[in-house]
């Protein structure tokens, strides 16, 4: 008895020996399976797309160990997480996209990422091949030449966290459905060619903090499901073709909305969003008044009520108008007197009454665009106490009285108030005291947030876009008061040698004024490199 006792517990050793044998060769051949198919996957989406610059130079099938390519990022388990390959110059907020793009850059606003200085790009269709990386987490392709829709494979991803492919060539519609994407957190299809309306079911993406769908074609309304999106942060729906009302739903549920550029009417219930920060309407079909509840938008620091800064910064009467908004009214103090409000940005937007005298302690503004439209009255100490203000566009406007000498104007890059009905005498400005003007060499540093990208992304396009008039040349530090009433002597220039360097070059524009001196036959002056 005692001996067969043994050899039965013999034989249920064995038995259970080679079960975990089984189950330990079933594991490393599953998981064994598993890498070999995520290698095998990267290795069949190298093969369907053109990578004229060698991108992809790392991905050999003769290397194993795929997880150090280029681009690729795995878990402890080898199973690939993260493929990360952005083309071409995209996160450079003043890199060719700047000088190239008609309307105003919104690249790289949604998703913060490491940009190489990789110049190439990866060309072809999106491949369907991406939709079998089921641990996958981020998908970022951004500023590659990807065309074609998204593949039906690709809604299947569903530990999917991060899905970029802003400024491909992505066509088709949202239609496949987010059901899936239960995990997602940043969707950033910006600038593609993605037409249709926006599904309802992006509001399964309970997690999502980041939607960016800006410069697309897409219309109908604005989903009033984007109001479940309860933690985001960023939406970016401008240069679309949507219509319609903001939806009650996202101003009243979106509490974290920081960043905001969409279509519709400026709704009174968005004074409701103290974390607001930057208010982007731009390129839509505005009409109507601003509301004043804005005032209560503590935190608003950019506020972009239309663009043009693909025209000229220091625009020609009867310039072109390629912006859409045509609002009514002028703009409440409640607005101009936000406490960090950095930028304001409006060229012909229809406003017309009397132009804002109170602009508050305006510690933080720096740029204030309102050329063309059709303010009238005088500018009265509103921005004497304006330290950081660099540039001013209150160009072809209607715009009567005397300048203030207490103007910061030889602190400003851009002072320009050509085309208006101001007379009197051109002040010297001598009691500004500010830093010196910036070299015409300086670069502008990828900025770390979004609102510092706006006034980079501005300064650089006005700049290097928009010449003098009556000349080939582009000027860094421009004071314009040209096409205006003023009389008298020549004034002594606002800016000084010794404010501007020695490698600067400035444009002082006054013709087409009733002025005196030694350069009244001057049709303008020029200083190039005092």
């Amino acid at each position: 008895m005692e001996c067969s006792g043994r050899s039965q517990w013999r034989s249920v050793v064995e038995t259970r020996s080679w079960f975990y044998v089984i189950v330990l060769f079933y594991f490393v051949y599953s998981v064994s399976g598993k890498v070999l198919h995520d290698k095998m996957v990267l290795l069949e989406f190298r093969n369907s797309v053109s990578d004229p610059s060698g991108i992809l130079s790392s991905w050999k099938s003769e290397s194993f160990n795929y997880c150090s390519w280029v681009g690729i990022t795995c878990d402890s388990d080898s199973r690939i997480v993260e493929l990360n390959i952005p083309g071409g110059n995209g996160g450079n907020v003043c890199g060719a996209s700047c000088l190239d793009s008609s309307e105003f850059v919104l690249h790289d606003y949604g998703y913060e990422r490491n940009f190489s200085d990789r110049t190439g790009k990866l060309v072809g269709k999106l491949p369907q091949i991406i939709g079998k990386l089921s641990e996958l987490r981020v998908l970022s392709l951004p500023f590659n030449e990807l065309s074609g829709e998204l593949p039906s494979e690709m809604w299947g991803l569903k530990n999917i966290e991060v899905l970029d492919l802003e400024g491909n060539m992505i066509t088709g519609n949202l239609s496949g459905g987010f059901n899936s994407f239960r995990r997602l957190q940043v969707l950033n299809l910006g600038f593609n060619k993605i037409f249709g309306e926006i599904p309802n079911s992006i509001s399964e993406c309970r997690g999502l903090k980041i939607l960016n769908l800006a410069n697309n074609k897409i219309e109908g309304k604005i989903s009033h499901y984007i109001g479940n999106l309860m933690k985001l942060k960023a939406l970016h729906l401008s240069f679309n073709l949507l219509k319609g009302p903001v939806p009650e739903e996202v101003v009243k549920n979106c509490w974290s909305l920081e960043h905001m550029d969409l279509s519709g009417v400026i709704p009174p219930e968005l004074g409701e969003l103290k974390k607001l920060e930057v208010l982007d309407v731009s390129q839509n079909n505005l009409h109507g008044r601003i509301p004043a509840s804005l005032g209560n938008c503590s935190s608003l620091s950019v506020l972009i009520l239309s663009s043009q800064v693909h025209q000229k910064a220091f625009s020609l009467p009867n310039a072109p108008s390629y912006d859409l908004n045509f609002f009514e009214g002028s703009i409440p103090e409640e607005v101009t007197m936000l406490p960090k409000l950095k930028v304001i940005w409006a060229p012909g937007a229809n406003f017309k009454g009397r132009f804002p005298r109170n602009w508050g302690n305006c510690d933080n503004l720096e740029m204030v665009n309102l050329a063309q439209n059709y303010f009238t009255g005088e500018i009265i100490e509103g921005f004497g106490g304006c330290k950081n203000l660099h540039f001013l566009n209150l160009s072809s406007n209607r715009i009567s009285g005397n300048l203030d000498e207490k103007l910061p104007v030889p602190c400003m890059t851009v002072f320009d108030i050509s085309s208006n009905l101001l007379s009197g005498l051109i002040p010297s400005f001598h009691n500004s005291s500010c830093n010196s003007l910036p070299s015409s060499n300086s670069s502008l540093l990828r900025p770390p947030r979004l609102s510092s990208a706006y006034v980079s992304s501005f300064t650089c396009k006005t700049i290097s876009r928009n010449p003098v008039p009556f000349s080939s040349v582009s000027f860094p530090v421009i004071h314009d008061f040209s096409r205006n009433n003023f009389s008298g002597p020549i004034p002594l220039l606002p800016a000084t040698p010794v404010r501007l360097g020695s490698d600067v070059e400035y444009a002082f524009l006054a013709s087409g004024n009733d002025l005196t001196g030694p350069l009244h036959d001057l049709l303008d002056f020029r200083n190039h490199t005092f």
